[in-house]
């Protein structure tokens, strides 16, 4: 089975600019700040709220690559960094003075790591609608210097106006650097080059630098920012964990292109055959995470997410025909969430599953969700088993079949079994019905079984308040 990795590089991290450019006493290590954007990642698009948010040790394990003994005390010791270091935020608002974590534990029996960030950041990480910064978390993966993260989100904050303009000041400030590095060349040797460096080198961005002068003194630098969407590493990095582009991309491959870009972007085994196109379309055109085009695929009905995905591609192409960047995910989000395509005739009525978490019954809706694709991965269990073992039962079933009383109807299935092996559909067909009563397939993949396979858990169950997690995240059905 083709299995997707769990620690996901191209999943997406989103701070409020307030955050961004908070003021900093102490500066984050790299692994304290690789650790924050995963978590970071961590939030979904759907979440109104803070929770307690989870990920498996194995996906820490990859992120960091440590070995797996060693696991629990890096995490204890990297998130003891994060909440020992405080930093500040202020605008017109209000200003406060926070950590990013409230709480980090690592629960021994289940081998998962759970934590909460510090409540006061709420506005500035969910439910963003403006002035917020958002990347991959691909961009900082090979980054080594500290400071190079930090320098990365203050200009790609700037990425759609091509340029900033920052006082010396200032951006020590945001760096954590007040009364380190005083002298602009040891900043400069120690800062400023290496994190210039690696952006250029490991990131969607390309940026250079003026220094600018009062009298002999460095008082601020201009920044030149350019996107770099071909960066190669980038590229390479997002090729491995399956992402193939945007959808206007995407259209413009070739047919053998395209072919290729789907053979190595292989369906979860989950996913209906009814539902394989759309599924395709929002993880392939629209860049949508793989578990969020799958709860997406099965929650809303066909036709609805057709007219939103085709309103949402129309507009993200009219806006760049004028200048106008727009993210088409976030854009894809809004418009299936709020149905931009209501005015639409075509659009048909939610889904039974839809329409029970709309009403607040989360048991009706995992349950429907569960079970379509508990079917779906039953449906390519048994056919691989199938694949696997059906040669060694092809003498039983032609006895099988010479058995039956009714032999003006199996008699024919024998002779073509005789000359096409299993390749004949007719045979397949029924030495599929009969395999799975002989070997008691239903038993040897039921629920529970594909349950563990695909790491899906359902929290309360029976429970007006359930939730479905898959592998430690939330599947928000």
């Amino acid at each position: 089975m083709n299995k997707v990795a769990k620690s996901r590089k191209d999943r997406y991290v989103a701070k409020g600019n307030d955050l961004v450019e908070a003021k900093r006493s102490m500066h984050l290590t790299t692994r304290e700040r690789k650790l924050v954007a995963y978590m970071v990642s961590c939030i979904s698009p759907y979440d109104d709220d803070f929770k307690e948010y989870r990920f498996p040790i194995e996906d820490f394990i990859q992120f960091f690559s440590i070995k797996d003994k060693n696991a629990p005390k890096e995490y204890e010791r990297i998130a003891h960094g994060i909440m020992s270091k405080p930093f500040t935020v202020e605008n017109d608002v209000e200003r406060f003075t926070a950590t990013w974590l409230s709480e980090a534990k690592y629960h021994k029996k289940q081998k998962i790591f759970t934590f909460r960030f510090t409540p006061s950041l709420k506005r500035y990480l969910i439910q963003l609608k403006k002035f917020y910064t958002r990347y991959k978390m691909i961009n900082l993966i090979h980054m080594e210097n500290c400071y190079s993260e930090s320098v990365y989100e203050l200009l790609k904050q700037y990425e759609t106006i091509g340029k900033r303009t920052v006082t010396m000041e200032k951006l020590r400030v945001m760096l954590g650097l007040e009364r380190k590095y005083p002298l602009y060349s040891n900043f400069r040797v120690k800062v400023l080059e290496p994190a210039v460096e690696e952006i250029n080198k490991f990131s969607d961005i390309n940026v250079a630098y003026q220094e600018v002068k009062e009298g002999r003194k460095i008082s601020g630098l201009n920044f030149e920012i350019k996107p770099d969407p071909n960066n190669a590493f980038i590229k390479d990095g997002l090729e491995k964990y399956n992402y193939l582009g945007s959808s206007e991309d995407f259209a413009g491959q070739s047919e053998e292109d395209k072919e290729k870009s789907l053979s190595k972007n292989e369906l979860p085994d989950e996913i209906p055959d009814d539902l394989k196109n759309i599924f395709q379309r929002l993880v392939e055109e629209f860049q949508f995470e793989r578990e969020e085009a799958h709860v997406l695929a099965m929650k809303y009905d066909e036709t609805y997410l057709e007219a939103n995905l085709k309103l949402t591609l129309d507009r993200v192409l009219k806006n760049r025909k004028r200048g106008i960047q727009t993210d088409i995910t976030r854009y894809a989000r809004s418009a299936i969430m709020r149905n931009y395509a209501a005015d639409n005739d075509e659009v048909t009525a939610a889904t039974p599953a839809e329409v029970a978490s709309a009403q607040g019954d989360r048991r009706r809706a995992i349950e429907a969700f569960v079970e379509r694709a508990h079917q779906a991965w039953y449906k390519k269990a048994v056919e691989r088993f199938i694949q696997s073992n059906g040669g060694k039962h092809i003498k039983a079933f032609s006895k099988y079949l010479m058995t039956q009383p009714e032999q003006g109807i199996y008699a024919p299935i024998n002779e073509l079994l005789l000359t096409h092996d299993l390749n004949h559909p007719q045979v397949k067909a029924y030495f599929q019905s009969w395999i799975v009563e002989s070997e008691n397939l239903k038993d040897l993949f039921n629920k529970q079984v594909f349950m563990e396979d695909q790491g899906y858990v359902i929290e309360n169950e029976g429970d007006i308040k359930a939730r479905l997690m898959r592998r430690g995240r939330l599947m928000d059905v």
